[in-house]
């Protein structure tokens, strides 16, 4: 089912089209090393379709802070639909361009489409 999950993902016109963008990650608190073991990235077309990913790769829990580079984004409300689960969060633009908080388990990720919420 994951492989299934995986190759429709890779089918999205975005990841062909769009631009690339590696995202800033940071700290979820002091003396908490483990942002360190996350990696974010996001694809924008040129249509202000919106992609993000975010990786725990490693073999322990990790938090930490995505932060979004896109400031067209604040001060809008966007569901991020996870790609490769049933996830769905409801979040604001503005989390997202301040840094938005994750705790992944070990080896986890998540590859949401963000689509913008027309209300609340």
């Amino acid at each position: 089912m994951l492989l299934v999950l995986l190759l429709s993902c890779l089918q999205s016109p975005i990841l062909r089209t769009g631009t690339w963008q590696l995202l800033n990650c940071s700290p979820a608190w002091d003396s908490n090393p483990t942002w360190n073991d996350l990696i974010s990235f996001a694809w924008k077309d040129a249509a202000q379709h919106r992609m993000l990913v975010i990786v725990n790769y490693a073999p322990h829990a990790s938090q930490g802070y995505v932060t979004m580079l896109d400031r067209d984004l604040a001060g809008k409300f966007y569901s991020l639909k996870d790609l490769m689960s049933s996830t769905v969060y409801e979040r604001s633009g503005d989390s997202l361009v301040s840094g938005l908080y994750f705790d992944l388990p070990a080896w986890s990720y998540h590859v949401f489409e963000l689509q913008p919420q027309t209300t609340l």
